[in-house]
């Protein structure tokens, strides 16, 4: 089974504080790592805990607020230091390519390697990145800023049983397509898939929400999730805090949870006015038992 996790470098809303960095996370694929999001202390969080940067291939943006993206500019020119070569890709709302340009402008910073910026709309669905075994999408949430979350999902793929091979005389054409699950034809016939694959493990994904209101909007498309990770910077007491700051609260993220069927709940983004994050979970989990309160610095398998 292929590596699948996430580790949050950051939790925290707003600002940074004492152990408590604002909102980051470097997702591991296969030993591919996109970073999802960069506040303050990103470079510092990812020294912490030894994920070397110039492995980073892409970086996600979910909005322009200051804590998901003041740790960019930083991140972006201290690659000069460590001989970046390849190109980096990042993806964001629009508005993003103006912030680096102008920030890059305004330092006299330079870059010693290829940037490419992709800006994705906030009203609709967009594939955004696509290999042999993962997909990645953005998708609108609804804040007080064009705001985006993504969704990492693992293809539908088969091992192929070495008997079928054989009995069958399958090309290697057949066995490309076999493994991503399209029928064969023989002779007019469909082969059985079942009988020319072993068992294989369902398809894992992720979403990352953060930040966004309680919306319903996008619960079909996320139906059946391995892990969410769904912002609660709030408890159910201030949820009208919530709304008008365009957040959710705990019990919210665990509805929700709940209303897709996901197998495991992370929640994250808590607002500085809590000094203990155990509160989130004692809300959350009367809605939805698996809900995990994340920590800085913590790696969470998919």
């Amino acid at each position: 089974m292929k590596k699948f996790e996430v580790t949050v470098l950051g939790a925290n809303a707003a600002l940074p504080q004492v152990g408590r960095s604002t909102s980051a996370q470097v997702l591991n694929y296969n030993e591919n790592l996109f970073l999802i999001d960069c506040g303050e202390g990103t470079q510092l969080r990812l020294d912490q805990c030894k994920i070397k940067r110039n492995r980073i291939s892409h970086v996600f943006i979910s909005h322009l607020h200051g804590d998901h993206v003041y740790g960019l500019p930083g991140l972006l020119t201290s690659y000069n230091h460590f001989s970046r070569s390849k190109k980096l890709t990042l993806v964001g709302v629009s508005g993003l390519q103006e912030f680096v340009q102008s920030v890059l402008k305004i330092s006299s910073g330079y870059l010693d390697y290829e940037l490419e910026i992709r800006e994705v709309p906030n009203d609709t669905t967009t594939l955004v990145f696509e290999s042999e075994h993962l997909q990645i999408f953005a998708f609108p949430l609804v804040h007080r800023v064009p705001t985006v979350g993504y969704l990492f999902k693992e293809k539908q793929s088969y091992n192929i049983n070495p008997a079928a091979i054989e009995r069958y005389s399958l090309s290697i054409e057949e066995m490309q397509n076999i493994r991503f699950g399209t029928s064969i034809i023989r002779d007019g016939i469909e082969l059985p898939l079942q009988d020319l694959t072993l068992s294989i493990h369902e398809p894992r994904s992720y979403a990352y929400m953060s930040d966004t209101i309680y919306s319903e909007g996008y619960a079909d498309f996320l139906y059946g999730l391995t892990t969410l990770y769904h912002e609660s910077t709030y408890l159910e007491d201030l949820v009208d805090k919530a709304i008008e700051r365009g957040h959710s609260t705990a019990k919210q993220a665990a509805k929700f949870a709940k209303l897709i069927n996901a197998k495991r709940l992370l929640l994250g983004h808590f607002s500085s006015r809590y000094d203990k994050r155990q509160v989130f979970r004692e809300e959350a989990k009367e809605f939805f038992e698996e809900s995990i309160i994340v920590k800085d610095g913590k790696t969470y398998f998919i």
